[in-house]
């Protein structure tokens, strides 16, 4: 019996397998801090979220390594879930992992082809072939990348249908998870899509300024933001 590659059946195994990697991914980590092992930078996210519910400094003065070098926004997203305990917290960040990694996977896809239907099986296996021993990197070592992806290219598939204050204010939530997203503001700008370009600004004045006072008190939240 011969199968297809793009045919249903073809679809059915690579499907299967691909749940099974996800699977694979997801449990490593959980496990390796269920049993006490090293959990890489799922500790840093854990020990972060936990200093910012206790109202301590994110930051050190300049004398000292900083062990968190992201913006404050992302250790406020972090904190209610380092409420859940570290594994807890390794749990749900795996997930948001896996479920960027798909959201990755489809985004770019519906970027390459311009179309909402299914496209060939190849153009949603072979890249994930390639990216294979990164994106099991990002879950092992607990770092952001997927989910940055994934909403970047959310922000490109916004801008495509027009829908640009939703580009803008993706790109600052990316940003305010790692600060080099904020670069796509030159391609905004030199695509003048102005709406968009107000959207990012605004949401990350929001982001920077407005959201850590009423968890950090306006003096913490102004020391945070100046020692990042």
């Amino acid at each position: 019996m011969r199968i297809s590659i793009n045919g249903p059946a073809g679809w059915r195994i690579v499907l299967w397998i691909f749940a099974l990697i996800l699977l694979v991914f997801v449990t490593v980590p959980i496990w390796h801090s269920v049993r006490g092992h090293s959990t890489k930078d799922y500790w840093v996210w854990y020990q972060t979220g936990q200093t910012v519910l206790q109202g301590g400094e994110i930051y050190p003065d300049r004398w000292h390594k900083f062990p968190f070098m992201y913006p404050p926004p992302c250790a406020l997203f972090l904190a209610p879930v380092a409420a859940m305990g570290q594994t807890g917290l390794v749990v749900v960040l795996a997930l948001v992992n896996a479920a960027a990694w798909i959201c990755a996977i489809l985004f770019s896809v519906r970027l390459a082809t311009g179309e909402r239907g299914r496209a060939h099986l190849l153009l949603y296996l072979v890249p994930s072939l390639i990216m294979g021993a990164h994106v099991w990197g990002n879950f092992l070592l607990g770092q952001p990348s997927l989910v940055l992806l994934a909403l970047m290219l959310g922000a490109f598939i916004a801008l495509k249908r027009k829908y640009h204050w939703l580009a803008g204010a993706l790109i600052a939530f990316a940003a305010a998870i790692k600060a080099f997203p904020v670069m796509a503001i030159v391609y905004l700008i030199y695509r003048r899509y102005w709406i968009a370009v107000a959207s990012l600004v605004l949401t990350l004045l929001l982001l920077l300024i407005v959201l850590p006072i009423p968890f950090r008190g306006a003096a913490l939240a102004k020391q945070d933001l100046q020692r990042w």
